[in-house]
């Protein structure tokens, strides 16, 4: 299911180009779901920043830690309900879209940007997990009916979530979420060799969305008339 590489991120392979003798580590035998371009063989840092603003046609930047631009995200209108994930030449990688029933707490991403999505076009699904565990989400890979990734909340000084791949174990990235009243907020992630960055950088995004709307449903059945929007 990974995309093509044709066009891979321009950044990245500067990475790989300029890397010399690094720290490979062990590359995880796991899926890329949005694409193998965006894995590099050793461990890795780059930060997610939100642009604060509601209505902006930009909410998230995804960087390194040099200030180069790796992905972005911008909404697919004016509302954030859909966001289009792309490439520092800005070309389309995939489409992170919420479920048209509200009731339920789910995102689907699917394959570039396409007017009417197939099932084939359908990468993976984050919502929910099963078995109930706070501040926590699932991860299904097209077509499965068991979760293969979650996003588990860890209470730690260094970090606050990570994100596991099921079927190993293996943790595949560390997450600290830095939140300012003068600046943009800031997600600073920590990734394994082999691990698609790409991947990790949508299902960071949509859980900021799944956040907003489950405080938004807890409103709600709390009896208040508050809206939630970030």
């Amino acid at each position: 299911m990974a995309m093509s590489s044709d066009h891979p991120d321009r950044h990245v392979q500067e990475e790989l180009a300029t890397s010399g003798v690094v720290d490979r580590g062990e590359l995880l035998p796991i899926p890329a779901p949005i694409g193998s371009q965006f894995c590099l063989a050793r461990k890795s840092e780059f930060k997610i920043v939100e642009s604060g603003e509601c209505c902006s046609n930009s909410l998230f930047q995804v960087i390194d830690f040099q200030g180069n631009v790796l992905l972005g995200f911008r909404n697919a209108g004016f509302w954030p309900r859909k966001q289009i994930l792309h490439d520092d030449y800005g070309r389309t990688l995939a489409t992170l879209e919420q479920s048209t029933d509200r009731r339920l707490l789910k995102w689907n991403v699917y394959r570039e940007k396409k007017p009417y999505k197939d099932a084939e076009d359908l990468l993976f699904t984050m919502g929910d997990p099963k078995v109930k565990r706070k501040k926590s989400f699932d991860i299904w890979l097209a077509g499965k009916e068991e979760p293969d990734f979650s996003l588990d909340a860890v209470y730690s000084k260094e970090y606050n979530s990570q994100i596991i791949h099921r079927g190993s174990e293996m943790v595949l990235a560390q997450v600290k979420e830095k939140w300012y009243f003068f600046k943009p907020n800031e997600i600073i992630v920590k990734t394994y060799a082999g691990v698609d960055r790409a991947f990790i950088a949508a299902v960071l995004v949509m859980k900021r969305f799944l956040i907003s709307q489950q405080q938004t449903a807890a409103r709600s059945a709390a009896g208040s008339n508050v809206v939630i929007f970030f």
